[in-house]
């Protein structure tokens, strides 16, 4: 399974009661709302809202992917406790028919706002409070029908990988039921994924989730690894994150922006036909009526409309390498600006014998 699980921004919580009043024929009716979706407790108490697991509505959810908010840690500096993490994410859990949930513990991670840490002594302390968060959850959740990822905080710099995964990852491998795992620093997050999923099939690991995996770049490379894992997938902010600046994507992953006097963008949006169920039911599949609606109304189907398309543009990818291999592995070579060369020799390979061939040193102790 590939998927992308759709995770609720800030902006998205603030806009459930409007989705509710305003589009609710058209939500029940959606085929992009995909039957996972991913809450964060970082994003919930630094808005201080929706701390009450029981407002959110879970009839239409296989599954509900619960994080913690390591994220908001390292991005805002915010102080979240441990147990009152577990405690909200046990509250979501009961609520759910058969405690259908993937639970992440709190973490600490290795960068806030794209800069990495200082020195490997404060990953080694990060990592070993994230593992005593685990512990904590894995107590926390016996005699429920959940499933528990550890965390695992990838970089290429230095030894921090190895440290973090025999600090956080690898005395909890038997007792967890996948990794979930952050790529840093994210603005290169695109070139040091095909190395850190590689390194997690190396493991032996099943179940894989990434976070952040937004972007162009970076969802193009997922389908390289489908056969690989048995579940992998990742979560995205990003269509209501732009939606929230006047943000929406054409059907080829551009963006166009909206601004107080309409459209701003180099494209001719008028010659472009959108048939996602949000144009085509109220815009006449023309994405350019998309500017002239309420603001309110705008953020929500904006917000739609861009789901829509990065779950499209990933099915795009996943049939393209299923039809045409060496064109798919074309196509992402371009787009993430590595060469094919080395995409073969990381799918062929491995992690081990490729990340020595083009970047060096000592891997330390992995098994």
């Amino acid at each position: 399974m590939n998927k992308m699980i759709p995770a609720l921004s800030g902006f998205f919580i603030l806009s459930t009661e409007n989705i509710e009043n305003e589009r609710r024929h058209w939500r029940k009716e959606c085929p992009i709302f995909i039957p996972e979706l991913l809450v964060s407790y970082g994003t919930c108490f630094s808005l201080k809202r929706f701390l009450q697991p029981k407002i959110f509505r879970f009839e239409k959810y296989n599954e509900i992917f619960l994080d913690s908010g390591g994220f908001q840690i390292a991005e805002r500096g915010l102080n979240i406790n441990c147990n009152e993490v577990i405690k909200w994410q046990m509250n979501f859990v009961d609520l759910l028919d058969d405690n259908k949930s993937v639970v992440f513990p709190l973490d600490y991670p290795l960068a806030g706002k794209g800069a990495e840490c200082p020195t490997a002594d404060e990953v080694e302390r990060r990592a070993q409070k994230t593992y005593q968060n685990t512990i904590k959850l894995i107590d926390s959740v016996k005699g429920r029908n959940t499933k528990i990822y550890a965390i695992f905080q990838f970089s290429m710099k230095r030894n921090y990988k190895e440290i973090w995964w025999n600090e956080a990852v690898k005395p909890l491998l038997k007792d967890v039921d996948g990794i979930a795992m952050a790529v840093r620093p994210m603005t290169r997050m695109h070139e040091y994924l095909p190395f850190a999923l590689s390194l997690l099939y190396e493991q032996g690991v099943e179940n894989v989730h990434c976070f952040v995996g937004t972007g162009r770049r970076a969802i193009s490379i997922f389908p390289l690894f489908e056969d690989k894992f048995k579940v992998l997938t990742f979560d995205s902010t990003t269509f209501t994150l732009d939606a929230s600046k006047g943000k929406l994507f054409t059907p080829f992953l551009d963006r166009i922006r909206i601004g107080n006097k309409g459209m701003k963008s180099n494209l001719n949006f008028k010659d472009i036909k959108c048939f996602c169920p949000v144009c085509k039911r109220f815009y006449d599949t023309d994405i350019s009526n998309l500017s002239n609606i309420s603001s309110a109304n705008r953020y929500i189907d904006i917000g739609l409309h861009n789901l829509y398309h990065i779950i499209q543009y990933l099915n795009h990818c996943i049939m393209l390498k299923r039809n045409n291999y060496d064109k798919y592995v074309s196509y992402v070579s371009r787009n993430i600006g590595m060469s094919q060369d080395i995409l073969f020799d990381i799918i062929d390979n491995g992690f081990q014998k490729s990340y020595r061939k083009y970047y060096g040193g000592n891997l330390g102790e992995w098994i």
